[in-house]
């Protein structure tokens, strides 16, 4: 396997931002009929935005 193969291209970029803001919208949704949702709004946009942030990485090493 070379390094360009291993390298993300702009559709993992774009797959990551999709799965963020996708996982925070459910979050706002849920905030939206339910007060205590408010809560986790900020910790759940930076769980999805870190899960994004691993599956890129995921791919630059494997």
């Amino acid at each position: 396997m070379t390094d360009a193969e291993r390298t993300p291209k702009l559709m993992d970029y774009l797959a990551g931002a999709i799965l963020t803001n996708g996982l925070a919208s459910v979050a706002i949704y849920l905030a939206v009929f339910e007060p205590l949702f408010e809560l986790a709004l900020i910790p759940l946009w930076c769980l999805s935005a870190g899960v994004a942030t691993y599956l890129v990485c995921m791919r630059t090493t494997r």
